[in-house]
């Protein structure tokens, strides 16, 4: 998440929901074959991963827990 080498981010709890359903990917792709909807799901899972990857923030409400290896004994 950021390049702190004494950090650790985890993922505490993931976003419920994805930003769009199956059904809405379904229809934008036009597809009407329900044993496809795992392999849509994974997609929409993926893209928004993806996108938060490389802006750097969540998209969706999320919890992380940031983990530190020590603290300076001076912040200025």
């Amino acid at each position: 998440m950021n390049g702190c080498p004494e950090c650790a981010w985890t993922l505490t709890n993931a976003p419920a929901i994805e930003p769009f359903t199956v059904a809405e990917a379904k229809a934008q792709i036009r597809s009407v074959q329900s044993q496809e909807d795992g392999l849509v799901f994974s997609y929409l899972k993926a893209a928004r991963q993806a996108a938060e990857d490389y802006l750097g923030r969540g998209l969706l409400t999320q919890s992380w827990t940031l983990a530190l290896s020590g603290f300076v004994d001076l912040i200025p």
